[in-house]
């Protein structure tokens, strides 16, 4: 049986291989993903999401690797933005989780890049330089969703309330349930069980112990 270790380093030698964090990633490759997931949730991260709304490893900031969300791949990432407007991409998702004055806050944040003919900038009085950061709040339900309140989306100096496929998108990763979480990685799964976030964590944790959050006992 692997230990934790080698199943997490197979996990990052299989996403290595999959390009554009899982568009059109082979059914032979989700399946692969799944196993190893389904295997790292019997170890001790996977006790870890026990209490995940007061663990301080949920916190920092973390990128995201892989996601099989057809809402995602549809919208060409979590803000559609780069479906939305022709020329913009936005390859890069990063979820940043803090805590501040008691509330639980969550930034979802996209850099945009555009193509070298690409007016879309230009029109929307973006650059290359700009974020599309999405500003959200959340909170653990009572069986464990890590429920996310959209609150409004910024970029280029204007701001506006998420609608539409943005909403969509922001929903989608609402309707998850932390599975694996520990100082290097985070997995989220959808309520299809098929449909699976997972983070390399880039900075952090910044948040100090909560609350009467007890470190778990593997296997509990």
């Amino acid at each position: 049986m692997s230990t934790e270790e080698e199943l997490k380093d197979e996990l990052f030698d299989l996403l290595d291989t999959i390009p554009e964090r899982g568009f059109e990633a082979s059914e032979d490759d989700k399946a692969d993903v799944l196993e190893i997931i389904a295997e790292l949730e019997e170890t001790e991260g996977g006790d870890a999401c026990a209490d995940y709304s007061n663990s301080p490893l949920f916190s920092g900031t973390f990128t995201l690797l892989y996601c099989s969300s057809k809402t995602f791949h549809t919208n060409q990432g979590l803000m559609a933005y780069s479906r939305d407007v022709a020329g913009v991409s936005t390859p890069e998702l990063r979820m940043k989780l803090t805590r501040e004055a008691g509330n639980r806050l969550v930034v979802f944040e996209e850099p945009l890049e555009f193509d070298e003919k690409s007016i879309a900038g230009v029109l929307g009085g973006l650059t290359s330089t700009d974020v599309l950061r999405a500003e959200c709040s959340w909170r653990a339900t009572a069986s464990g969703v890590f429920a996310v309140d959209g609150q409004r989306i910024s970029a280029g100096g204007r701001t506006w309330v998420p609608a539409d496929r943005q909403a969509k998108g922001i929903r989608a990763v609402s309707a998850c349930t932390p599975i694996y979480l520990d100082d290097e990685l985070l997995v989220l799964r959808g309520q299809i069980q098929e449909v699976i976030y997972v983070w390399e964590r880039s900075e952090g944790p910044s948040a100090e112990r909560v609350g009467n959050y007890v470190d778990p006992v593997p296997g509990k």
